[in-house]
């Protein structure tokens, strides 16, 4: 099981004030909760063999967020790839960000991270102190005004940077969330889990995938969310991601 951030930090909190049972109750209202205890059933979405989770906006954002979690397995070869895209389609020459994690770019860690169309960091490392083998949360915020996003990971600022402009001149509305695993080996999967997206300060998307069944094929499931461009990505029942 996967406990929240939230419950961990309330619960370390009790702990140093030395509350007893019947000191204080506990109300976990939170929307994706399934039980009492603050965790979650474990579901996550497992991408494998050149597979993406590619979830449509419907809504195009302007100024926005999408924050994830992932799993990348300790004997994972592929690159995963985190990008955002204009609201005319997911294709490359709509590509406005994309974020590249591989084992080949880390420094002190196991995974380390690459800028698609970035002059800077498209060959060379921004930050290699990830580690593998437990979930990491990555958030990218962008703002097609100014032309700007911003990437942080597991709480590191990692900087602000230039979005890349799409084929016919400028950008649009971001439309598209797509996560990619580049190499087809079913064998070393990656998971993602509690996909959330704002415009503004609204939260318009908010995914932990607790609501599906397990082996779900997203790409034919008509849910919440329209992930029907998605490929090769289903809803697992291993909590551990190992």
């Amino acid at each position: 099981m996967k406990l929240r951030k939230a419950t961990l930090l309330f619960l370390s909190t009790l702990l140093v004030l030395g509350c007893t049972d019947g000191d204080i109750s506990v109300s976990d209202d939170d929307d994706d909760d399934d039980g009492d205890d603050g965790s979650t059933t474990g579901y996550s979405v497992l991408i494998t063999d050149s597979g993406e989770l590619n979830l449509d906006l419907i809504t195009s954002i302007g100024t926005g967020e999408v924050s994830l979690e992932f799993f990348y397995t300790s004997n994972e070869a592929a690159e995963v790839l985190v990008g955002i895209y204009g609201q005319t389609d997911s294709t490359s020459s709509y590509r406005m960000a994309e974020v590249q994690l591989d084992s080949e770019w880390a420094v002190s860690g196991d995974l380390g991270v690459r800028l698609t169309d970035d002059d800077v960091y498209e060959n060379s490392t921004l930050y290699g102190d990830i580690d593998d083998g437990q979930w990491v949360e990555l958030t990218l915020s962008w703002d097609t005004t100014d032309g700007n996003y911003s990437l942080e990971i597991d709480n590191t600022d990692l900087g602000s940077f230039t979005l890349n402009t799409i084929s016919s001149g400028g950008y649009e509305n971001v439309g598209y969330i797509v996560i990619k695993v580049s190499e087809a080996n079913t064998s070393k999967p990656v998971y993602i889990d509690n996909l959330e997206v704002y415009s503004g300060s609204s939260k318009t998307v908010n995914d932990d995938f607790d609501d599906y069944s397990v082996n779900t094929n997203l790409s034919a499931n008509s849910g919440d969310y329209d992930y029907s461009e998605s490929s090769n990505a289903t809803i697992s029942d291993d909590e551990d991601a190992g």
